[in-house]
């Protein structure tokens, strides 16, 4: 999905609408839009709990070579509230999902010996 930093805001053109005027705007002939800054109040607008981790922050400079990944480049751990079925509440276990994703992301770290 392309994002752009240096952008505030989503860029969107319902007018470009063939293959090659896509892959000219947007960098690929299947692509529609390019999200920017705004990504994370996109995702939370219809409903998502979202979660923004950066690489260089929880895994060092070495992960970001090793997976070739931009520094800025961010992950987005996104979940939808689930009904409660006795209270009709809305209620997350994201934290759960986060913890999880970031632990097997460490050991497969560690297994492959990536260390600054």
């Amino acid at each position: 999905m392309p994002i752009s930093l240096s952008l505030n805001q989503t860029y969107e053109d319902p007018m470009v609408t063939s293959p090659e005027e896509r892959e000219k705007v947007f960098g690929q002939s299947d692509h529609v839009r390019i999200y920017a800054k705004d990504y994370k109040d996109r995702l939370e607008g219809v409903g998502f709990s979202v979660e923004v981790y950066s690489f260089v922050k929880e895994f060092g400079e070495s992960a970001i070579r090793k997976y070739g990944l931009s520094k800025d480049e961010n992950i987005y751990i996104c979940s939808k509230p689930v009904l409660d079925k006795n209270s009709n509440m809305a209620s997350c276990s994201e934290r759960g999902l986060v913890k999880f994703i970031k632990r097997a992301l460490q050991r497969r770290l560690v297994n492959e010996n990536i260390t600054d």
